[in-house]
């Protein structure tokens, strides 16, 4: 891929990002980004499954800054929060007893860029999701190796982590699952769902 190539798709992931009705999602999935500055990009969303990272910021073999300050530190382990579903992307919720691991991770100082984010208190958390105008929902403890961490500017993000402590819905038995879709009479209408969980 050329460098002007990979300017031009940045630039409509940009504008999708601001507007999804324009731009393009960046679809970068087994491209050769190798050597790539991609560290001022915003990367959010973007797909880079099975590219070629190596040499840029995103080089799996790349060492985070390793910045824990203002995290609880015990031994080689640090300790933060974030929200038990992601903010930006939704999807599963992160759950209880389980680790997971970023697919790509950024070494660059943007703070908008691939991995795990957590906070440090539960109230920075509660901040962001004011700030980003979400719900912060279920808030979740998480452990993390201290050398997986990395600060970009005032935002954390971590290559791995495991969930220590606050979101299990595990402890929900399911006995019935009502699902009712009223369809759009006009593309202003909503469909309605209804969940009932006994």
């Amino acid at each position: 891929m050329t460098p002007e190539a990979l300017i031009a798709i940045l630039a409509e992931h940009s504008a999708w990002l601001a507007d999804t009705t324009k731009g393009k999602r960046a679809i970068l999935s087994r491209a050769n980004l190798s050597g790539a500055d991609l560290r001022r990009a915003d990367l959010s969303r973007a797909d880079l499954s099975g590219a070629n990272l190596s040499g840029t910021c995103l080089d799996p073999s790349n060492r985070p800054n390793g910045d824990t300050e203002g995290f609880e530190v015990k031994g080689q382990y640090a300790y933060g929060y974030r929200t038990a579903i992601p903010v930006c992307q939704g999807g599963e919720p992160y759950l209880v007893g389980q680790t997971y691991i970023a697919p790509v991770f950024s070494t660059s100082e943007t703070d908008c860029h691939p991995g795990l984010f957590v906070c440090r208190t539960e109230e920075e958390v509660r901040v962001f999701c004011v700030e980003h105008n979400q719900d912060p929902g279920t808030i979740i403890k998480v452990q993390m190796k201290r050398k997986d961490v990395h600060r970009a500017g005032k935002k954390w993000r971590v290559r791995e982590f495991k969930v220590m402590e606050g979101a299990s819905v595990g402890t929900i038995e399911v006995t019935e699952l009502e699902l009712q879709v009223e369809f759009w009479k006009t593309k202003y209408e909503e469909a309605t769902c209804t969940i009932r969980a006994i």
